[in-house]
């Protein structure tokens, strides 16, 4: 299985006192490998880092690690080729091994808000605090490493870690 994102980040409106900041959705799409089962759930936990890989933060604020579920369900790697995709299923005698993405199948892309407020406040004033003498805040490396944990049809568990850019402004 493979993860992309797209948006991951927040955007900011106004300055000083009227600063607004919105946190954007994020379209997560999941690939899956042919051959591999379809998935029950996949949860992560995730954690912004600084260009250095040490946990980020601003002025005695650190980043917590967020954990939850990414897919209730989703598709694996195999299409029917006869079969309604409503019936198809990976010993169907029609069934063809091959990668499959949202493209195929709907069940393989969720859109919603990932990236927590805090860390966007976080985020937002390192950036700023990046244009003082000296610099206290360097955020143009700053990522976010999710570990994934995908528990698939058949029981077993499948682990993997991805790192994703964050977008400001997403």
């Amino acid at each position: 299985y493979s993860i992309t994102m797209k948006s991951l980040g927040y955007k900011v409106s106004g300055s000083g006192s009227t600063t607004t900041i919105t946190v954007t959705e994020t379209t997560v799409d999941l690939f899956s490998a042919a051959g591999a089962p379809d998935v029950r759930s996949i949860d992560y936990t995730a954690v912004m880092l600084d260009s250095k890989g040490d946990p980020a933060g601003y002025n005695q604020s650190y980043i917590t690690p967020q954990t939850g579920t990414l897919f209730g369900g989703a598709h694996g790697g195999y299409l029917c080729t006869t079969t309604a995709a409503s019936a198809c299923w990976m010993g169907a005698k029609d069934a063809v091994m091959t990668d499959v993405g949202p493209a195929n199948a709907a069940s393989n892309e969720v859109i919603r808000a990932l990236f927590p407020f805090e860390w966007a406040v976080i985020h937002n004033s390192a950036s700023a605090g990046a244009l003082e003498t000296p610099a206290t805040g360097d955020t143009a490396g700053w990522y976010v490493q999710f570990t994934f944990r995908a528990v698939q049809t058949n029981g077993n568990v499948v682990k993997w870690k991805q790192n994703f850019q964050l977008a400001s402004p997403a």
